[in-house]
C-alpha cells in the first residue's frame, strides 16, 4: 500500500511538474518569487534542480512527509497564481 501510495504521489508530482515546465520560464519564475521562502526554495529544488524528495528534506533537515506537503502547497499555489494571469 505504501508503494502504490507513493507511486501515486510521484504521478501526482509529475503531472503538475510536466505542467509547470510548459509555463514559460520568466512567467514561472515570477510565479515563484509570489510563493512563501520556504515553498519557493523547495520548488526551486524539484522543479529547478531536480532533488528528489528525499534530497530536499535531507538539505533542509526536514522530515519527507512536510516536504511533500510543503511541495504539494507550493504546486497548488503556483497554479492558482498562473492560472489567475
Amino acid at each position: 500500500i505504501v508503494k502504490l501510495e507513493n507511486s501515486f504521489r510521484q504521478i501526482d508530482y509529475l503531472s503538475v511538474e510536466e505542467e509547470l515546465r510548459n509555463i514559460s520560464k520568466v512567467r514561472l519564475k515570477k510565479a515563484i518569487k509570489q510563493l512563501p521562502e520556504i515553498e519557493r526554495e523547495v520548488i526551486t529544488y524539484f522543479l529547478v534542480k531536480d532533488f528528489s524528495v528525499d534530497e530536499i528534506a535531507e538539505i533542509l533537515v526536514k522530515k519527507k512527509k512536510s516536504v511533500e506537503s510543503i511541495l504539494r502547497s507550493a504546486q497548488s499555489h503556483l497554479k492558482r497564481i498562473l492560472d489567475s494571469k
